[in-house]
């Protein structure tokens, strides 16, 4: 009788960092609390300080604000295709090529935070309206499988720990 090989799949390591940087957190304090903290941040660095890149290939606080601006926008389309119910189909996208073609690095820090902000709001009020078994509904990433809403909601809270703390290491570096 031949072998038969049984390949198991693993999950996205990357999907599996942000969820345990979310770790047993609710989520939902997470994402409330990511804009003031960022506000914070920003209030007391000069704009010199954020365009400064840690390293010529590493993005500077500023790159790093109009990602999470852009990553903002397209968790609220993904929330809202698992939210609405059907196969959500979960398209992926490139940040390197984004930050080029969207010239990150000209992007102004504050504007990028108050678009991420308003976006981030109204994704929280979203998900306040819908009814709690929403939640449960489930879209197919075409690179990480499929996941909840709810995951969707953890690895945003991890993608924003992991962003804050990326911000932790540039201003080590620069400051």
């Amino acid at each position: 009788m031949a072998k038969i090989d049984v390949m198991i799949e693993q999950p996205d390591p990357y999907i599996a960092r942000l969820k345990s940087l979310a770790g047993a957190d609710d989520p939902l304090s997470v994402l409330k609390e990511t804009p003031s903290l960022l506000r914070r941040l920003l209030a007391d660095l000069p704009a010199d300080v954020t365009t400064r890149r840690p390293q010529p290939q590493k993005w500077s606080i500023s790159e790093v604000l109009a990602h999470l601006a852009d990553s903002e926008i397209v968790f609220a389309h993904r929330l809202r295709l698992v939210l609405s119910g059907g196969q959500a189909k979960l398209t992926a996208f490139d940040q390197d090529v984004w930050a080029e073609s969207f010239r990150y690095a000209q992007c102004d820090a504050a504007d990028s935070l108050a678009l991420f902000s308003a976006i981030r709001d109204a994704n929280l009020a979203l998900v306040a309206r819908v009814p709690r078994e929403y939640l449960a509904r489930a879209g197919t990433h075409e690179e990480w499988g499929t996941e909840t809403a709810a995951a969707l909601l953890q690895i945003e809270a991890g993608h924003d720990r992991n962003h804050l703390a990326q911000i932790d290491r540039i201003l080590e570096v620069i400051a």
